[in-house]
């Protein structure tokens, strides 16, 4: 279904941050910080049925993003036929869902029992779903079949974006060849 009250989205985002190089560039680091956030960000909301349709596009959300982005790179040998480099990064990323106009839920996707949706007060893409039963003691509640019983009660299952993210890596490189490898 169509939506003429429809806007577009806002970003509204504060990034400081440097990159600093010493020793002839030798050593590269850099780092930057961000507050961003969103406003009136797009979501299909259900509609009834009996419209003919099963959602519509609304600006249903806001949502926020607080971040810190780290690297740094050492040129360990800087000769005429041969370099190596190494490097390295560190990111880390909060985000929430600070509103959503009153929806309990809207999922993006999954399946009937499980799904990333948005939640307010929740991540963005978090994962939604039913667990199982447990009894006083810590145990699954077991049907007659001896298989654990669902909770009827939709709730917070996981969390699908990492608490931080980085990596080390290296570069060599020898008359016009380069061999690189990176972890993460």
């Amino acid at each position: 279904l169509g939506n003429p009250d429809l806007k577009e989205e806002r970003v509204k985002e504060f990034e400081i941050g440097g990159d600093f190089r010493f020793f002839r560039d030798k050593i590269n680091f850099g780092i930057t910080y961000y507050d961003r956030v969103t406003e009136d960000a797009i979501l299909y909301i259900d509609v009834a049925p009996t419209t003919g349709y099963t959602s519509t596009p609304t600006n249903a959300a806001e949502i926020t993003n607080k971040g810190l982005e780290i690297d740094l790179r050492w040129n360990i040998i800087r000769g005429e036929h041969f370099t190596w480099d190494i490097n390295g990064f560190y990111s880390y990323n909060k985000n929430l869902v600070t509103d959503l106009a009153g929806v309990v839920e809207v999922p993006l996707d999954g399946f009937t029992s499980a799904s990333s949706s948005v939640v307010e007060g929740e991540p963005m893409a978090v994962l939604m779903g039913n667990g199982f039963l447990y009894d006083d003691k810590g145990d699954y509640v077991l049907d007659d079949n001896g298989f654990p019983q669902v909770d009827p009660i939709r709730r917070k299952i996981g969390d699908p974006n990492p608490e931080w993210i980085g990596g080390l890596g290296t570069v060599l490189k020898f008359y016009g060849f380069s061999l690189s490898a990176q972890f993460e």
